[in-house]
């Protein structure tokens, strides 16, 4: 088969695809046919019961929802989504579960959302272990691989791709869980499965909660062990008896859920994402990222966002960054916005007198350094044709701070353990509107149009604390709840406004949470590393489109002059945005303005390919002593990158690259960054591989391509 018959092949696989799920969701649905889990082709792969489970006053839902009050509802809507309702009652006590799944027009994905309402008139019994997703597939007697990825902690590491294999024996799940409360510290809350049955395929799961989240994916035998088994390895007329020997279970929710329903309470569940796939894992994997570019992500001017290009001049402090190399805001800005940027930032520090970190909970300006408040500055940075943004962190409050003064009643009543931080309770609708109102006064009061969202606390042991023994969760759930209304009242009320999601780094980065972001300070290793930078992007790559990764430039990339190792740390950020950092404008040598708006101007012109598909041309490392290189292909507009890096250490002079998704019957004309030439290539032998030479170390090479 050729490559292009393979590309038709696997457009009419996303297309079966999309029509299989949605088949699937409309046997769910209907639940009157038994599940055909476990018998040849798509049909028999995703068991069709109710894919939610939980415990109810101490019996499993399995045993009690065919007894349920049934109602359903299907309706289909004008950009094609198509949603269908599902709603069972307990005759007994009146809680009703609402499952709503969507599917989607030209996406083989489907996402649903379970609420529990309790339309009684005493409290429920207890409801527990609530599985969103507990679903059964059929695989055959192969491994099982399981791919998931590290969270978004501060080192380099960050991202950076995991493997297991799962097995029958000896029996158990695998367990993948966010930490502290925060979505996506520790582990990434995406995976994929990738399994077998007569060719490759498998299923990308992703979980849209933003809180406390856990996920088991276990593998057992349909059937026992015979004693004597066929050679499975070899051809064998036998075979085919031993498929559906193996089924793949995948279970995930918000950890410790055990609580009773007050009359009237209605309460949400983690957002769950399905996108199975064939062909290849890679499939699956730029299907969730084009899922999320094009249908999660928030557009921007009518558009998907790209990767941002913008300023953030740093904490604002009198000993640190600009203020400490002597030089004021209304200095750097010009400088800034030279370089071309399209916002100019001002990051925590602005409020109260203290440190950033001790003074969160004002919102007053700090009259030490801008005595004349933040409307010159605001005013200054628009004076330049760019846009002015500001940081928050509106979750955590410090003892003393304004805040905690006036509005005691909307923090949790103990803090966080072994601080004097507090945690402001968005589960509290006064609370919650109370901090929109400030907040919100601030962004029109500037005419902020870049929101900056931090988030630096693990809030879970606060929540856990606050709830009764019949009550564990709810803190969280409300907590969470309050937060997505916090961010989509922002949106409502400031049509336009850029909203950067950060969490200590990336700690927050489920797909529920960038529902409201257009891009995300995704990591706080900060020294602008370009190695970190490369293998920070390389493995988030594997699972978001880059406008979610804003790379800090550090001194070492700042454009004072065009040699190796300059350009190598620039272009380490490519694949996501750049933040052309305060660490450019504390620098003491003199910026050339020149160099640094061309650079920037390549950049700008590289940067849609990076949210596109992406394959990883060379494995993941974090070792400087070995090449890493990427390609990012938009097959919508028959143009893509290869990335490659010579890192520090690295011996070998020249790599072969074997760029994926390239037509072998058309041409391709081929630009190279480092000498400017162009040159002409069947795609057939790009198939064969390229061949990059780097003569020393470090060095970089980026080379676009486009289909004549």
């Amino acid at each position: 088969m050729t490559v292009r018959q393979a590309g038709a092949a696997a457009a009419r696989s996303g297309e079966g695809l999309e029509r299989a799920l949605a088949w699937w969701a409309e046997r769910v649905l209907d639940g009157s046919a038994p599940s055909a889990s476990g018998s040849p082709g798509v049909e028999g792969w995703l068991a069709t019961t109710l894919p939610v489970s939980f415990v109810y006053g101490g019996t499993p839902s399995a045993e009690l929802l065919s007894a349920w009050a049934r109602q359903t509802e299907t309706c289909t809507e004008l950009d094609g989504r198509t949603r269908r309702t599902l709603r069972l009652q307990d005759p007994a006590t009146g809680l009703v579960v609402t499952w709503e799944a969507t599917t989607y027009a030209g996406h083989p994905a489907v996402t649903w959302l379970v609420t529990f309402a309790n339309q009684g008139s005493v409290d429920t019994p207890l409801i527990e272990t609530v599985r969103a997703l507990d679903l059964t597939l059929a695989t055959d007697c192969y491994d099982l691989v399981l791919h998931y990825a590290l969270g978004g902690h501060a080192t380099p590491d960050a991202f950076a791709p995991q493997v297991r294999c799962l097995r029958s024996e000896p029996a158990g799940p695998v367990r993948l869980a966010s930490s502290g409360g925060r979505s996506s510290n520790g582990v990434l809350p995406y995976f994929n499965v990738e399994a077998n049955w007569g060719g490759p395929r498998g299923l990308v799961v992703a979980i849209g909660w933003s809180g406390q989240w856990e996920a088991l994916i276990s593998r057992s035998r349909a059937a026992p062990p015979q004693d004597i088994e066929p050679d499975l390895l070899g051809p064998h007329g036998q075979l085919s008896a031993f498929h559906s020997l193996d089924r793949l279970r995948i279970e995930a929710g918000m950890e410790g859920v055990h609580l009773v329903l007050h009359p009237g309470e209605v309460i949400r569940t983690p957002r769950i994402l399905l996108l199975p796939w064939e062909d290849t894992r890679w499939s699956g994997q730029n299907a969730l990222r084009r899922f999320i570019h094009q249908q999660i992500a928030p557009p921007l001017h009518s558009q998907p966002p790209l990767p941002a290009i913008w300023t953030n001049f740093g904490i604002v402090d009198p000993r640190l960054q600009l203020l400490g190399a002597g030089r004021t805001h209304q200095e750097a800005i010009p400088e800034a916005a030279a370089m071309d940027v399209d916002y100019i930032v001002l990051d925590a520090g602005w409020y109260g007198a203290e440190g950033w970190a001790q003074a969160v909970g004002t919102y007053s300006v700090r009259t030490d350094v801008f005595p004349e408040g933040l409307e010159p500055v605001a005013a200054a940075v628009r004076r330049e044709g760019k846009q002015f943004g500001l940081w928050f962190e509106p979750e955590r409050v410090y003892e003393g701070t304004e805040v905690f003064r006036e509005h005691r009643d909307w923090l949790f009543p103990t803090p966080l353990p072994n601080t004097k931080s507090y945690i402001l309770n968005m589960g509290n609708p006064d609370a919650r509107r109370g901090i929109t109102a400030i907040v919100s006064g601030v962004i029109e009061r500037l005419g902020i149009r870049w929101y900056r969202h931090d988030a630096n606390a693990n809030y879970l042991s606060v929540w856990r604390a606050n709830d009764p023994p019949d009550r564990q969760g709810i803190s969280e759930i409300r907590y969470i709840e309050g937060l997505y209304t916090f961010w989509r009242e922002l949106m409502e009320r400031h049509p336009g406004l850029y909203m950067e999601g950060c969490s200590s780094g990336g700690r927050r980065m489920d797909f529920e949470a960038l529902r409201y972001h257009h891009s995300y300070w995704y990591t706080d290793w900060m020294v602008g590393d370009p190695a970190g930078m490369q293998d920070q992007v390389h493995g988030a790559s594997h699972w978001l489109p880059g406008n979610y990764f804003n790379n800090v430039m550090g001194n070492q990339s700042a454009p004072t002059a065009g040699t190796r190792e300059r350009r190598y740390a620039f272009w380490s950020a490519l694949g996501g945005g750049i933040n052309c950092s305060w660490r450019w404008f504390i620098t003491r040598e003199p910026l050339d303005r020149t160099l640094g708006r061309t650079w920037i101007a390549e950049f700008r012109a590289l940067r849609h390919l990076a949210v596109g598909d992406f394959y990883p041309l060379l494995p993941h490392s974090t070792s400087e002593g070995e090449w890493l290189a990427s390609q990012y292909d938009r097959p919508d507009l028959g143009e893509g990158m290869l990335v490659a890096f010579r890192r520090r250490h690295c011996a070998r002079e020249t790599v072969y690259l074997h760029p994926e998704a390239l037509d072998p019957d058309a041409t391709y004309v081929l630009r190279w960054q480092s000498d400017r030439r162009e040159e002409e290539q069947p795609g057939a032998v790009l198939r064969r591989g390229l061949a990059v030479s780097l003569a020393e170390a470090p060095a970089h090479e980026v080379i676009h391509y486009r289909r004549k």
